[in-house]
């Protein structure tokens, strides 16, 4: 009618849709003491285990290691320092204490508490499933500053 061709234009759609949603990405943090489950506090995490998560895909980035040697403030110090750059850290068991809540509020990381122990795998697929679904606005701003921030654990993979 108007002599426009419109042929194509819902595939072009869902490609530039799927190349925006591969770029998006969030850090997560999950407490655990043996790299497979959320079974831990965060303030006695024995282990950090970092993710890249995507729509479609996720990749672990970094597994930090804590010793129980040192003060319980250093302790704390060094758990909160592994955070750098993760927008959401999932723990297991009682909430955050102060110190760690205030440092989770100051650095915008969004911390979940499970009420169950989970496996790491099962928890992804569940952010996952948020991504694509409509997420929360917590989780859209935290895709959004994943993939316009530089990978500070590039060099981990």
């Amino acid at each position: 009618m108007c002599g426009m061709d419109f042929e194509g234009v819902d595939e072009n759609i869902h490609a530039i849709k799927e190349n925006y949603m591969q770029k998006e990405h969030v850090n997560v943090a999950f407490a655990t003491n043996n790299l497979e489950q959320v079974d831990t506090k965060f303030e006695a995490a024995g282990q950090l285990a970092i993710y890249e998560v995507s729509h479609d895909s996720s990749r672990l980035i970094k597994a930090v290691q804590f010793g129980d040697s040192g003060d319980v403030d250093e302790q704390l110090t060094a758990r909160c320092n592994a955070l750098q750059g993760c927008a959401v850290l999932f723990v297991y068991g009682t909430p955050l204490g102060a110190v760690a809540a205030f440092h989770m509020v100051n650095n915008k990381v969004f911390a979940i508490k499970l009420q169950t122990i989970e496996p790491i795998p099962g928890v992804i697929g569940g952010l996952q499933e948020l991504i694509n679904n409509s997420p929360p606005l917590w989780l859209s701003k935290a895709l959004k500053a994943g993939s316009e921030s530089k990978n500070i654990y590039a060099e981990a993979a």
